[in-house]
């Protein structure tokens, strides 16, 4: 059961170590409203038509209320392909989420926050995430991948500045 952003499973709550944080503040030219719409409104079968693009496939495999269930296909560096379960809340304030719960192939459950500001030059999109790993293995991996989606954001507000209607 999903509870306030966060997978309800006490049996993994035990193994978990200390989370981690990344916050990161983008500014894209466009009003807050084109920015959530590019972020979160897409087809239930979401492929990109940018290569860098990432997640370049975006598959909802289950409707919730305010929220869906989304299989993410993302290009490793290596080459190879991974898909992740995510869930994507949207909240009434305009915020909205996406939860990599556990299990899952990271080790690491990941809560990332959106908040988009108006400004005068368009939207500063605040980020904060949190990397909780579920063991001393994954907690190894969470530099990395805070380097990983720091790189991603910025490519994706690149994209959403010149796609968001």
């Amino acid at each position: 059961m999903y509870e306030r952003g966060r997978l309800n499973n006490h049996a993994n709550e035990q193994q978990v170590m200390n989370p981690d944080v990344l916050d990161l503040e983008l500014l894209i030219r466009k009003p807050p409203a084109s920015v959530r719409a590019w972020w979160t409104d897409y087809p239930d079968d979401y492929h990109a038509k940018d290569p860098l693009e990432q997640p370049y496939r975006i598959l909802t495999t289950r409707h919730l209320s305010n929220s869906r269930e989304v299989r993410t296909y993302w290009k490793m560096p290596d080459g190879t392909a991974i898909d992740i379960l995510e869930i994507l809340n949207l909240k009434p304030d305009g915020t909205w989420t996406y939860e990599v719960p556990f299990p899952n192939r990271l080790g690491i459950h990941v809560l990332d926050e959106f908040r988009p500001e108006s400004t005068p030059e368009g939207t500063r999109l605040l980020i904060h995430s949190t990397l909780t790993p579920k063991d001393a293995a994954a907690a190894n991996n969470v530099s990395r991948l805070k380097r990983t989606m720091i790189q991603g954001w910025k490519q994706a507000a690149e994209i959403c500045e010149r796609d968001a209607p």
